[in-house]
């Protein structure tokens, strides 16, 4: 896939509300944050559930798409 096409599918995904992240995710994806704990997580599983903590403990009062925007 060119990035054109990775961010048009990225973008569609979003739109449907499901993990566009994961679906493009390596094997040994991190998630590394400036602040707060844990700092850093490494692989799928971790990622996901560092997501899932997230969303539990956040409320999201609204969502938009908008994209992709290939410069």
């Amino acid at each position: 896939m060119n990035t054109r096409e990775v961010a048009e599918a990225f973008t569609a995904l979003l739109r449907e509300g499901k993990d566009a992240g994961g679906a493009f995710w390596h094997e040994d994806v991190s998630s590394i944050e400036a602040m707060g704990e844990p700092r850093s997580v490494h692989g799928i599983e971790a990622v996901r559930g560092k997501g899932a903590w997230w969303v539990a403990n956040h409320e999201v009062h609204a969502f938009e798409v908008e994209g992709p925007y290939v410069n």
